[in-house]
């Protein structure tokens, strides 16, 4: 995120939270298995893993790159006898390791061979990877989260709410009552919001879960407005109506 550091943090500190991955592909270069959804492969253990979380923080500085592969800032580095070679995707801020073998010569033929059939860089396997652990992360997350949420709002009727996920993500929620009918308007932001957003899968999720904690006497409808002012940057809101 552009901008300047906090006071007393320097640009390097923005790098602390980059993660290391290896491909799927590279998990057979490291002698392990593809675990299941319950391990992220950001978190497995191995010792050529460790050395490039070592490097992440700088990646690339004092890392040599692959000269033959031109479309793409691959480098590489090593371990014992073994070579590793890793990509940094900027936009998701995750370093790749994308291949690790014992050093036979000093030409990466073969890893430039992996690259022209695109079996080198992170691929459609991997992307699919990560997008369920991340929602098993954030179901994980709203599960725990959601309860305190809905009661904090009907403690606080008429004020709007905002909680925040762990990813930045903000949930609108306000409750209004009188003697008759309860309110609960839910909004949440889309990928193309103004506004850190979530996918449409997760929105489901997020509605799923408070409609269950709201209650099943409640009937919901969509809505595109909201009682407390604008609805801009949070396009996707519900409406629950129960009797009190």
């Amino acid at each position: 995120m552009a901008g300047s550091p906090p006071p007393g943090e320097t640009e390097q500190d923005d790098t602390r939270g980059r993660v290391v991955r290896p491909t799927i592909r590279t998990l057979g270069d490291l002698g392990l298995e593809l675990p299941g959804l319950a391990l992220s492969l950001a978190d497995l253990q191995n010792v050529v893993l460790d050395k490039a979380r070592e490097l992440a923080p700088s990646f690339p500085q004092n890392l040599i790159r692959i000269q033959g592969i031109g479309d793409a800032m691959v480098y590489r580095f090593t371990h014992g006898r073994r070579r590793i070679i890793a990509w940094h995707d900027t936009e998701a801020d995750i370093v790749w390791v994308c291949a690790s073998e014992l050093r036979a010569d000093d030409t990466y033929d073969d890893i430039i061979q992996l690259h022209e059939r695109d079996e080198l860089l992170p691929g459609t396997d991997d992307a699919d990877r990560l997008a369920r652990e991340g929602g098993l992360l954030l179901g994980r997350e709203l599960i725990d989260a959601v309860p305190g949420w809905v009661r904090t709002t009907r403690d606080r009727t008429g004020q709007e709410q905002r909680f925040r996920l762990g990813g930045g993500v903000e949930i609108r929620m306000l409750c209004r009552r009188d003697d008759t009918i309860e309110e609960f308007w839910i909004a949440v932001p889309t990928l193309t919001a103004d506004v850190l957003g979530l996918s449409p899968n997760a929105r489901a999720m997020v509605a799923a879960l408070v409609e269950r904690e709201v209650g099943e006497d409640a009937i919901w409808e969509a809505r595109y407005d909201w009682p407390t002012g604008s609805l801009h940057g949070w396009e996707v809101a519900r409406l629950g109506l129960s009797e009190t």
